[in-house]
Formats: C-alpha cells, sequence, structure tokens
C-alpha cells in the first residue's frame, strides 16, 4: 500500500506540473487578456501543487525510512530480549541444583546426622546455609523476572484469606525484624471477603515487601502490614515503614529492574534491586497494580492492590489458611 500510494504521489506530481507549465506557455500566448491572467494564475497554482506534492513525497520517503529503521531496532530488542531471559532461565536452573545440595547436607551437618560438630564448625555450617539461601532465593528472583519477561510464568488461583496470610508473613520476618531492632505489626480487620489468588505468589509479594522494609528502617523503627479495602472495593496490602525513605525522583528508579537508588544506607544493604519490580510483576499478573508512597528520611508505604472482580464472598470451607 505504501509503494501505491507512492506512485500516486509521483504521478500526481508530474502532472500538476507539467498541467501548470502548459498553462504558463498559454498565458505567454494569450498575453493581456483575461484569459491569460487566469492561466497564469491556474498555472501557478498547479506549479505551487506539484511542488507541494514533491515535498510531501520527499517527507512520506524520509518517514517510511524512519519507521523501517525503528521497526528493525525494535525486532533487535526483542531478540535480545529473549536471548537474555532464556539465558537466565537455563542459568538459573543449573545454579539451583548444586546450591540445593550445599543447603541439604548444610541441613545434615546441623543436625548432627553422623556425629557431633564443635561450635566452631557448627557456626561455620550455618554461614555456607545461610549465605546458600540467601543465593538461591536471588536466583529465584531472576529466574521469576525471566518467566514473567518471556510470559511463561502462570497463577495457580484458589480462594485466599487475607488474614491468614499476613499473619504467616509476619511470623517469618519477625526474627528478623526484632534482631534489627524493629517492631513488626499487622492490621487485618475481621470480615474481609476472600481473595482469589495464587496464595504462593500474594506470599512473596509480602514477603518481599516486608523484608524491603526490614531492610531500610533503622533500629527502633515500626514496620506495619495492613489489609483493606478501598473506595472503588479494590483489597489493598499495604506495608508501611518509618525508614530511610526515598525522594520522589528515586521512586521511578527502585521499579526499574536491577535498579538501586543511591543512599548511605541503601549502599549499606545493597541487594540485586529485583524486590520491588518483581512485586509489581506479581501483582500485575493478578491484573492488579503496585502503588509507592516515600519521602527522604521519614519512611515508605507501598500498596499492592487487587482488583475488586478477584473478591468473593467468605466461604469457609474452601478458603486456603
Amino acid at each position: 500500500m505504501p509503494g501505491l500510494l507512492h506512485l500516486f504521489i509521483r504521478a500526481g506530481t508530474a502532472a500538476a506540473l507539467a498541467a501548470g507549465a502548459v498553462l504558463a506557455v498559454m498565458a505567454g500566448a494569450l498575453a493581456g487578456g483575461a484569459a491569460g491572467h487566469l492561466a497564469w494564475a491556474v498555472g501557478g497554482l498547479l506549479i505551487g501543487l506539484g511542488l507541494s506534492l514533491v515535498i510531501a513525497a520527499r517527507r512520506g520517503a524520509a518517514l517510511a525510512q524512519e519507521n523501517e529503521r525503528l521497526r528493525l531496532a525494535r525486532d533487535k530488542a526483542d531478540v535480545a530480549n529473549r536471548a537474555k531471559s532464556e539465558f537466565l532461565a537455563n542459568m538459573s536452573h543449573e545454579l539451583r541444583t548444586p546450591l540445593n545440595a550445599v543447603i541439604g547436607f548444610s541441613d545434615a551437618m546441623l543436625a548432627e546426622l553422623h556425629g557431633p560438630l564443635d561450635a566452631r564448625y557448627a557456626d561455620y555450617v550455618r554461614h555456607i546455609k545461610d549465605s546458600g539461601a540467601h543465593l538461591l532465593e536471588v536466583i529465584n528472583d531472576i529466574l521469576d523476572v525471566s518467566k514473567i519477561e518471556a510470559g511463561r510464568m502462570e497463577l495457580c488461583e484458589e480462594p485466599v484469606e487475607p488474614a491468614s496470610v499476613v499473619g504467616a508473613a509476619v511470623r517469618l520476618v519477625r526474627e528478623r525484624a526484632a534482631e534489627a531492632g524493629l517492631t513488626v505489626q499487622a492490621r487485618v480487620p475481621d470480615g474481609l471477603p476472600v481473595l482469589t489468588g495464587d496464595k504462593r505468589r500474594i506470599m512473596q509479594i509480602l514477603l518481599n515487601l516486608l523484608s524491603n522494609a526490614i531492610k531500610f528502617t533503622p533500629a527502633d523503627g515500626h514496620v506495619v502490614v495492613s489489609v483493606q479495602r478501598n473506595a472503588a472495593g479494590d483489597l489493598v496490602l499495604a506495608v508501611e515503614d518509618t525508614g530511610i525513605g526515598m525522594a520522589v525522583e528515586d521512586v521511578g528508579e527502585a521499579m526499574v529492574p536491577f535498579g538501586q537508588v543511591d543512599s548511605a544506607l541503601g549502599r549499606r544493604h545493597a541487594g540485586t534491586g529485583l524486590g520491588l519490580p518483581l512485586t509489581r510483576s506479581l501483582v500485575e499478573l493478578h491484573g492488579g497494580s503496585l502503588e509507592v508512597s516515600s519521602r527522604a528520611g521519614e519512611g515508605t508505604t507501598v500498596r499492592a492492590i487487587f482488583p475488586a472482580a478477584r473478591l468473593r464472598a467468605r466461604d469457609p470451607a474452601a478458603v486456603s489458611g
């Protein structure tokens, strides 16, 4: 179609210029009369039209070339992104198997299945296990990001009780928070509807948000996780902290995979930069959205919003605790 349009413009240009030239000649032949003036005027208009068509044709050709260049660049970027996702997925699978072995053997040694360990070696083994578990967590996050980018992550949906998931998440992080000198509170009202979603992924969302809050909140701070419904009837899981916070312009950087917000405390607690981007992707897989509000030096509140369409009336027999 663009080729036919280009041919049409070229033909129209040639016809307009030719007709204008003919009328200009006629005007010369009819010089001095009304017909001559009319021929001059119409000839000038046709020549002007022809020149306009020439300019339009050149602009159209330049635009077509630019569109083709952009299309090729987009295709190359898509291919590179797919290759990156496949590489990360393959690498992650290759690393998970030996890491699981390291963690498993560490557990066996700490349980002293084949004889006692002295205190020093037991401490070494605990460090090995903790480091292996942390690395496995990072690899799992990378694998999840790769699956989401490749469109291969699927949700295993079931009825989920919000209060139960929040309670379990708080129990998992409470000891870590206590070691950091923080308090963690859960505020969940009675009578909330049941959320239809992937329970494991919803737990992952909460743990990511709680881990971030604990990581970036100094001692004697507070972390609060709450559940409520907003004016639109959506379910809002919110994690609020009294931590270091972020400047408004840094929030966007924190939402980019592998993005790092540059701050003194942030550098001391450097991570992969996958927590918030992965969390947002998991919420969006549920048809929801992630909102971040933060003020430097005052704290951060992150809200995972699940649409009202995913809420169901309570049925105790069908709820996953």
